[in-house]
C-alpha cells in the first residue's frame, strides 16, 4: 500500500516536472527565435546553455516515465 501511494507520488513529480521543464524549453526556444538579432554573443550562448539543460531534464524525465511507469513521451511531437 505505502509503496504503490510512492510510485504514485513519484509518478506526479515526474510528469509535473516533465511538463514544467518542456514548457520552459518551448517558451525560451520561442523568445530566441524572436529576438535573436538583438541578442549579443554572449547572451545567445547563454541561452544555448540554458536549453541544453532544459533539453537534457526533459529528455531524463520522458525516460524516467518510460522506464519505471510505461508512460511513453514522443518528445518530436511540439507542445
Amino acid at each position: 500500500m505505502n509503496t504503490k501511494k510512492t510510485l504514485n507520488s513519484q509518478k506526479k513529480y515526474l510528469l509535473e516536472r516533465f511538463k514544467r521543464n518542456r514548457k520552459d524549453f518551448l517558451n525560451l526556444e520561442k523568445d530566441i527565435y524572436k529576438e535573436f538579432h538583438n541578442l549579443s554573443l554572449n547572451e545567445v550562448l547563454e541561452l544555448k546553455s540554458q536549453l541544453s539543460r532544459l533539453s537534457f531534464q526533459v529528455k531524463y524525465c520522458a525516460k524516467q516515465l518510460e522506464q519505471h511507469f510505461k508512460i511513453f513521451i514522443d518528445l518530436e511531437k511540439r507542445a
